[in-house]
C-alpha cells in the first residue's frame, strides 16, 4: 500500500484561525474561524485530522502576512527563526516550513526570547557595539527544519493556501 505523506491526511478539512478576529495582516477585528469538511465522526483520528488542518491554518495565515510584508516592498525572507511554546511542537514548526517553503532556525536556548531581552539590554549598555553584533556573539541555532523536497506536499500546501486565502476572502465580502 502506497504510504500517504502526513500533511496530507487534512486534505478535505479546511480552517481559517480567526477565532478573535484577524489582527494580521488584515486586522479586521470582524473575522471569524471557520472550519469545512467535518463529518459526523468524532473519534481521534477525526479530531486530529481538525487538529492537522487547525496547525496548517496558522501556517497559511503565516505566509500570508509574509507576502503581505514582500508585496509591501520589505526585502524578500529567505529563512525565519522560531521560538516559544510552539517552536518546541514538531507538527507546528514542519507546517510551517512546508507553507511558507522556507527554512526554521530553532534556537538553542530554551528562553530565547528571554535572551533576546538580554541581547537588546547588553546593545544598550554598551557591552556590544549593535544588536546584530550582541545576537551573534549571544545566540546560536539549534537546528534547522527545512521545507519538504518539491513535489506532492509542496503541491497539496500550494492547494490548500488557495483555499484558505479564497475562504478569508469569502468572509470579508
Amino acid at each position: 500500500a502506497r504510504r500517504v505523506p502526513l500533511p496530507t491526511l487534512a486534505s478535505d478539512v479546511h480552517v481559517t484561525p480567526d477565532v478573535n478576529g484577524n489582527r494580521s495582516p488584515l486586522a479586521d477585528p470582524a473575522m471569524r474561524a471557520g472550519v469545512v469538511g467535518v463529518g459526523l465522526a468524532s473519534g481521534e483520528d477525526e479530531l486530529a485530522v481538525v487538529y492537522l488542518a487547525a496547525v496548517q491554518s496558522l501556517a497559511y495565515q503565516t505566509r500570508q502576512i509574509v507576502e503581505a510584508m514582500q508585496a509591501a516592498g520589505h526585502p524578500t525572507i529567505g529563512r525565519v527563526f522560531v521560538c516559544g511554546g510552539l517552536s518546541k511542537n514538531p507538527l507546528y514548526v514542519s507546517s510551517h516550513a512546508d507553507a511558507l517553503r522556507l527554512p526554521l532556525h530553532i534556537p538553542t536556548n530554551d528562553e530565547a526570547v528571554l535572551l533576546g531581552a538580554a541581547v537588546l539590554a547588553a546593545t544598550a549598555g554598551g557591552a556590544h557595539a549593535s544588536v546584530s553584533e550582541a545576537a551573534a556573539a549571544m545566540t546560536s541555532v539549534g537546528r534547522t527544519v527545512r521545507p519538504a523536497e518539491e513535489g506532492e506536499v509542496a503541491a497539496y500546501h500550494a492547494r490548500k493556501y488557495a483555499v484558505f486565502l479564497k475562504m478569508t476572502e469569502d468572509q470579508r465580502e
